[in-house]
This record gives structure tokens, sequence and C-alpha cells, in this order.
């Protein structure tokens, strides 16, 4: 499979594209790497980063934490708000995220694709769907991570050559390129073309330490324990908790394995 990500797109000015400079979350600084010279709870960015960090590490109850340290401090921002709905939805505590990532929402810079992402886990296929429309408006249709959201619906409906389409579309413009191969992963679960799903978690795995990739990590060892490969899984889960020994997703995973 061709690592389309070397040839991104720049995206231009002219097709109305909004600053998503914010978008963001992870940082790939441990707290350790943050010198203590600079005023570690002074600064709203050192601050963002810590729960950030934790969020990487798996450490979400820490990052929740070290997330409303920074909003006592500062004030609700986009990025301590996001860093906090990403822990809550990740321990599965969705109602709080829910609202956590509303008030985001309805912040000044408005991030579309968290909100989103936790509609979507929730199963709340009515509130995406209203909740794209909106998308649509704010951004004239031109957001691929848009049109990644509108093929996980059409996904949901049974529609999957649209949910291809969609994908597709958001892959040849490059900006949410690991987020369509999560779709598209999800397209070739459904299909029951699970070897096909794995290529396309590789393909979306950028190789960094971020939260984001670490999540589709998860997500390859999920479908290798669905293809019945779970000495694969149980490798790859014990190499992600060499390297993030308490990482609470990959610590869970690792558990259901060993009662299973």
């Amino acid at each position: 499979m061709a690592r389309r990500r070397k040839i991104k797109k720049k995206l231009s000015k002219d097709r109305g594209k909004r600053d998503r400079t914010p978008k963001k979350t992870d940082t790939h600084e441990t707290v350790s790497e943050i010198p203590a010279d600079i005023g570690v709870g002074i600064s709203r960015f050192v601050e963002e980063a810590k729960a950030n960090s934790l969020n990487h590490q798996g450490l979400f109850e820490d990052a929740i934490e070290s997330a409303d340290q920074c909003i006592s401090m500062f004030g609700p921002g986009t990025m301590s708000l996001m860093a906090k709905a990403d822990a809550l939805f990740r321990l599965e505590r969705w109602d709080e995220a829910l609202a956590v990532s509303e008030q985001q929402m309805r912040g000044e810079d408005q991030i579309e694709y968290q909100h989103a992402d936790i509609l979507y886990l929730m199963g709340k296929t009515e509130e995406l769907g209203r909740f794209c429309d909106e998308w649509d408006v704010r951004t004239d249709q031109e957001d691929p991570y848009l049109w990644v959201n509108r093929g996980r619906l059409l996904l949901k409906a049974g529609d999957i050559d649209g949910a291809v389409a969609m994908a597709q579309k958001a892959l040849d413009d490059g900006e949410a390129y690991d987020y369509a191969c999560r779709l598209m992963a999800d397209i070739e679960v459904a299909r029951g073309n699970m070897a096909k799903a794995i290529e396309w978690c590789e393909e979306g795995d950028d190789g960094m330490d971020s939260t984001h990739a670490n999540d589709m990590r998860l997500m390859k060892i999920n479908i290798m324990r669905k293809s019945g490969d779970i000495w694969g899984a149980r490798d790859m889960c014990s190499r992600m908790l060499a390297k993030f020994p308490r990482h609470h997703s990959f610590l869970a995973i690792m558990d259901e394995m060993s009662s299973g």
C-alpha cells in the first residue's frame, strides 16, 4: 500500500479552510522533558502540554487532574478542554466527555472532530448527523474530517460504497489521513476483510509517540483479536506496555486477553 502521507497536498487558502493550528492535541514531550526552570504551573502552554503528555502515556486520570488544574489557573481553553475530554472518553466516561466537548464547542475555537468522535463512539448516530449538517454550514463542506464522519454515517447505514468514496476523498486530500485510514479499517472489518483492515491500521500509524497513534495501535490489536490472532495481539500489546507500562487501555486489553 503506497504511503500517500508522503505526498500530502498543502491546503490552498482559496478553498476557504480555517486555521487548524489548535487541533493537534498531542505533544511529543514527556513531563520529565519539560525544564523545571520555565516555571511549570505558570504557563498555560506548559500545563496543557502536561495534560496531553499524560494522555499520550495512557495516564488518563492524571490527565484529567492536570487539565482541571490548567482550567482552574487559566480558565477553560480549547486545548485544556480537549485534553480533558480525550481522557474522559478513553475511560468511557461518556456523559462527562460529551459535556466537556460541548463546552469546548461553545468556545472561540471550535474543533469539531473530537466532538464527532464522542458522538460516534456513544452510538448517537442521529445527533452526529445533525452535527455534521451544522459542520457543513460552518466549513462550506470543505473539511476532510467532516467527510470522514459522513463516511462513518454511510457505513452505519450500510452504504459501504458511499463510505469508501468519502474515505477516499479524505485520503486524497491528506489533511485527515490517519482519520480516513481508521474509517477504511472499519469498512474492511464490515466487509470481513480483517487482513486488509490491519493493513489500514498500519498505514494510518505514523510511527510517532502520540495519543492518536496509540489509538490506531489499539484498533489494530482489537482487529487482530477479532480475527483470531490472539498471540499476535498479545505480543503487540506486550510491546506497547514495555513502552507505556501504565497505559490504561493497553493494560485493560491485556487483562481481557489474560482472563479470556
